[in-house]
């Protein structure tokens, strides 16, 4: 009985494997990476290379979600770390310009305003530093 169940799975992940094509199998690497999270803190893959100061990451990973459709995208931009903080609030926390402008010019997400707040009720303007607040108004 064992043998069959054994022979029946391999058979359906043959026909599974043989069913995606190149492009499936590009969008299910995409909606994998796109939906990892961490488990300490909650981070999505852009939150992290956001805070880590990634550009070209970044840059890869709003192309990726550029091929997908516009909610899927808007959603993925509107995650938050288990603090409420966005890709927005950790780049403008570490003082990184380049990477607040680039999130301002192809991201939604917000930088002040009641939208903008985390759990502790600052916003990214609010976490930035004057000197960053002036290049960023």
């Amino acid at each position: 009985m064992e043998a069959v169940m054994e022979a029946a799975e391999a058979e359906a992940a043959e026909e599974v494997e043989v069913a995606l094509t190149p492009g499936s199998r590009r969008l299910l690497f995409r909606d994998a990476l796109l939906g990892a999270r961490s488990a300490l803190d909650g981070s999505t893959l852009l939150i992290a290379a956001a805070h880590a100061g990634a550009l070209s990451t970044v840059r890869m990973l709003l192309e990726l979600l550029r091929e997908g459709d516009a909610k899927h995208a808007e959603a993925y931009y509107g995650c938050l770390t288990h603090k409420g903080e966005s890709a927005m609030h950790l780049s403008a926390a570490a003082k990184n310009l380049a990477m607040c402008e680039l999130l301002l010019a192809k991201t939604s997400l917000p930088i002040s305003g009641e939208l903008a707040k985390d759990k502790a009720g600052l916003t990214p303007l609010m976490r930035c530093g004057p000197e960053l607040q002036l290049q960023l108004k």
